[in-house]
């Protein structure tokens, strides 16, 4: 019974292996759900909080190298206001500020850690086309490694 019950508790520690349901806002109060997500491409999901320091970091080391990133698409997703999440993207992710493939969304109904279970603040998630995890890291991570995930076939 006890095994069960840490086995019950370990599973519920993993991230998210298939992108799950959810529904979070864009900065236009407008509902997104995973129904909207890119059909095409690898996709990112950064977890953050605009306070963070090694939120920041990592925002500001994936926008210097934005170029790096073809054909991801790319969801920050925040439980902060929408002001704050503004003004972290301004200062911290320039590189990512207006770009098609870039979408900031409002955590709202605070459904993204219950539902992708991150450990800690900054959660990089990336899942292939068909929205399965191919790796998931809970603290800041060098440029390389997030690339060599993109890169794979």
């Amino acid at each position: 019974m006890l095994l069960f019950y840490a086995d019950q508790t370990f599973a519920q520690l993993q991230p998210a292996k298939v992108i799950p349901d959810f529904t979070f806002y864009t900065l236009k109060d407008q509902p997104f759900t995973q129904q909207q997500l890119k059909k095409e491409g690898k996709i990112l999901f950064l977890f953050f909080d605009a306070t963070c320091p090694h939120c920041q970091y990592e925002t500001q080391l994936i926008a210097a190298h934005y170029k790096d990133f073809k054909s991801t698409s790319f969801y920050l997703v925040s439980m902060d206001k929408k002001l704050q999440i503004q003004n972290f993207v301004h200062n911290y992710g320039k590189g990512l500020e207006g770009k098609s493939n870039v979408t900031l969304l409002a955590d709202v109904n605070r459904q993204f850690m219950q539902k992708f279970t991150p450990l800690q603040f900054p959660a990089l998630y990336i899942y292939n086309q068909e929205r399965k995890l191919l790796k998931y890291w809970d603290t800041p991570v060098n440029i390389d490694q997030i690339l060599n995930v993109i890169y794979q076939p």
